[in-house]
């Protein structure tokens, strides 16, 4: 058995790739430093910097090595480690699962830690319409002969509390890139913000629609160049401040993190069972019903885990990532409930 890995910086960013299970045998070393050589060389590398080194996982004998003491950033390329780890505590055939339960005229949803729920890519890729979700949740209310419910629960307890990672930067908090990791997680715990010109005013509206959030609309309207969109939060979790300038044409979007997606979600869940002609509360509770009696699962989501290494790889996803920590910490735990960043580091 040998280990690579391949460190690869460039254009002020850095890959691994490490390749776990490639066939190893003395005389192959002469093609494999051929193969990697002719990777290294490409002439579309030529901005990039390479170090490299190929070990015999069985032997620890180094097979193959280039600037392999280069120190480099990891970066992303700790996406590789993370997905290692869930591959190994959570196996291939893991899947992240959401559950929908019915005690009486109270209704429960129970999060699994799943990042991908909600997530237009994957739902798209299934052939799942966009907000299929809570139309499949009204449709199951409707057969067990619900018509108003008392109490909307979210139970995200499969995660601690803390959404924000302590080692993550202030000042990246307000990017997609650095939301929220929730026990339930919904559109990638994020929003986008978007405006447009309407005759001479600049209007701001978001996807998914709700009315969780509060804009206070700071755009310009400009008669000549490129529309451009920030957003911004403010002491209030879901008030944000919507500024820049907006061009006749094509306005301008902005992908923003949401502080509390559970509530987040909690809220868009009675958005679309209000529309649905189910009466909801007024208001969401957040709270573990482990320990509850009578609760009837009535719709169960999975999402499996090859599904999440996709995007947590390919696609670079963040809170795919972190949500293998934490999935980790909940699923190998003696005596506790929430899955946390120090347990599933370690």
């Amino acid at each position: 058995m040998i280990r690579e890995a391949i460190m690869v910086k460039g254009f002020g960013k850095i890959l691994i790739i490490a390749l776990l299970g490639f066939c190893f045998a003395p005389p192959a070393d002469a093609s494999l430093t051929s193969d990697i050589n002719a990777i290294v060389t490409r002439k579309s590398q030529k901005n990039a910097h390479f170090a490299v080194r190929v070990v015999n996982a069985s032997t620890g004998r180094t097979a193959y090595a280039r600037y392999a003491d280069e120190l480099m950033i990891p970066a992303s390329n700790m996406k590789i480690i993370s997905s290692a780890a869930a591959l190994h505590y959570l196996g291939p055939n893991y899947e992240f699962t959401t559950k929908v339960g019915l005690r009486g005229r109270t209704l429960v949803v129970i999060g699994g830690g799943d990042p991908l729920l909600g997530d237009p890519e994957t739902d798209e890729k299934h052939g799942r319409k966009p907000g299929r979700l809570f139309a499949d949740i009204a449709g199951a209310l409707a057969e067990n002969g619900v018509k108003s419910l008392d109490e909307i629960i979210i139970d995200t307890a499969f995660f601690d509390d803390n959404g924000v990672c302590p080692n993550w930067s202030a000042d990246d908090l307000n990017q997609d890139y650095a939301c929220e990791v929730s026990g339930l997680n919904y559109n990638l715990n994020c929003i986008r913000v978007s405006a447009k010109r309407y005759g001479s005013k600049a209007i701001v509206y978001v996807e998914p629609q709700t009315n969780y959030f509060t804009f206070v609309n700071k755009m310009k309207s400009v008669s000549k160049g490129k529309s451009a969109i920030a957003v911004l939060h403010n002491a209030q979790p879901n008030k944000l401040l919507v500024k820049g300038k907006c061009a006749p044409g094509a306005g301008a979007s902005a992908d923003v993190a949401i502080k509390k997606p559970a509530g987040f979600f909690g809220v868009l869940l009675a958005e679309n069972l209000s529309r649905a002609g189910i009466r909801v509360p007024k208001q969401v509770t957040q709270r573990y019903t482990g320990k509850e009696k009578g609760i009837k699962i009535i719709r169960t989501y999975k999402t499996p885990m090859a599904d999440v290494l996709k995007r947590c790889n390919t696609d670079s996803l963040n809170l795919a990532a972190e949500a293998f920590i934490k999935t980790i910490s909940a699923e190998n735990t003696a005596g506790r409930i929430n899955g946390e960043w120090p347990h599933g580091q370690t």
